[in-house]
C-alpha cells in the first residue's frame, strides 16, 4: 500500500484512524473531520462544528480520548424510549452548578437527559410560584438540550425543531401506554 495512503487511514499503532467528513463527537460538540495533517510528527485532527461550521478545532489524532462516535439511530431510538426512566438530580441548590458541571464532562447521553429535566422542572416551578427562571438553569438547559437535539438530529436525518416534537411525542406515547 503507498505509504501516504496507509499513514491518512492508520496510526502508527495500527489503529483505524477517523476519516475526513465523518462525524464525531468532541467535548459534546457534533463535529465533522474536515481535515487530517501532520504538524511535525503528529497528525491532527481538524474539527468544524456541526452548528456552526465556521467554529474549527486541532486535535491529536493519536488520542482518541478526545473524541467519541455518534450514536447509532438504534441507539438514539432506544436513548428515547428511556427518558421517562431517567430521574432527576436530587441535590441541594448549593452544589447544583458543581453537579451540572460533572454531568457535563461525562461521556454519557442520559447525563444530557438529567439536565434537561431537572432544569426544565426547576423553571416551571419558579415560574408558578411567580418567580422568575433562573439565569444558570436556562443556561444549562439550552446546551444540554444543544448537544443532545444536535445529535439527534444528525442521526435522525431530521431538523432540530423536528426532533424536539419527535422526542415529546415519543415520551408522551410511553408514558401514555
Amino acid at each position: 500500500m503507498n505509504p501516504l495512503i496507509s499513514r491518512s487511514l492508520f496510526h502508527l499503532g495500527g489503529d483505524k484512524m477517523k476519516k475526513i467528513n465523518e462525524h464525531v463527537i468532541y467535548r459534546r460538540e457534533m463535529c465533522v473531520i474536515e481535515d487530517i495533517q501532520k504538524i511535525g510528527s503528529k497528525d491532527y485532527y481538524t474539527l468544524s462544528i456541526f452548528n456552526d461550521p465556521s467554529l474549527k478545532v486541532k486535535i491529536p489524532a493519536d488520542n482518541e480520548t478526545l473524541i467519541d462516535p455518534v450514536m447509532t439511530k438504534k441507539e438514539a431510538l432506544e436513548l428515547i424510549d428511556e427518558i421517562q426512566h431517567i430521574g432527576v438530580l436530587d441535590v441541594g441548590e448549593r452544589n447544583l452548578d458543581l453537579e451540572y458541571k460533572k454531568l457535563f464532562n461525562t461521556k454519557d447521553r442520559k447525563d444530557l437527559i438529567k439536565i434537561i429535566k431537572t432544569t426544565y422542572l426547576r423553571n416551571t416551578a419558579r415560574k408558578e410560584n411567580g418567580k422568575k427562571a433562573q439565569e444558570k438553569d436556562s443556561i444549562y438547559f439550552e446546551r444540554a438540550e444543544k448537544y443532545f437535539y444536535s445529535e439527534l438530529a444528525y442521526v435522525l436525518d431530521m431538523p432540530i425543531k423536528e426532533v424536539k416534537k419527535f422526542v415529546y411525542d415519543k415520551v408522551q406515547e410511553k408514558e401514555n401506554n
